[in-house]
């Protein structure tokens, strides 16, 4: 993606963007490369270290929500899981 791209998906400023990407610039987690069709933009992506990190950081993440879950009685979740499905479904239109 640009850091454009990423800032309308991320809702934070250019600015913002520009810092966090510089930080992980220097950590390796991210390279930055001119877009090969219009050399006036410039590209962001995962390096593999960094896809390896976002992958972990997403399975805790999933593993951490599944342990809050099971704390709820089935049909608890069974009406979180109707709301949320409508929720997604409004926001889908």
């Amino acid at each position: 993606m640009t850091a454009g791209e990423l800032c309308t998906a991320t809702h934070v400023t250019s600015g913002t963007m520009t810092s966090r990407l510089d930080r992980l610039v220097a950590r390796s987690l991210v390279v930055r490369r001119p877009d090969e069709v219009d050399g006036r933009l410039v590209r962001v992506r995962l390096t593999a270290e960094g896809r390896r990190r976002v992958d972990a950081a997403l399975q805790a993440l999933l593993v951490s929500e599944s342990e809050l879950l099971e704390q709820l009685p089935a049909s608890a979740r069974e009406r979180l899981t109707a709301a949320l499905r409508d929720l997604l479904a409004a926001t889908s239109r």
